[in-house]
């Protein structure tokens, strides 16, 4: 079991499939999750097999970051850094 972040109180709380279906969904496609995300729900897990489980529990979609949107956001924290 997972634990995220409650954006609306700012607080940790514990994730699950039946609190996560409890919420209001797209009526028409999945919910997709970028690789960043990805990897930031894992700090959660012990191991992939588990962080796997419920992503596939909760229909999470893993789709890749775009390559010009990847080399925006490198110019921007380039920016960022020079700043």
């Amino acid at each position: 079991m997972g634990r995220w972040v409650d954006g609306s109180m700012g607080r940790w709380v514990d994730g699950s499939a039946t609190h996560f279906h409890a919420q209001p969904q797209p009526q028409v496609h999945g919910l997709a999750i970028k690789p960043v995300i990805r990897a930031e729900l894992s700090v959660s897990f012990n191991t992939i097999g588990a962080l796997d489980a419920v992503v596939q529990r909760l229909a999470l979609n893993l789709q890749d970051i775009p390559r010009p949107a990847l080399l925006l956001a490198g110019q921007a924290f380039a920016q960022c850094r020079r700043s």
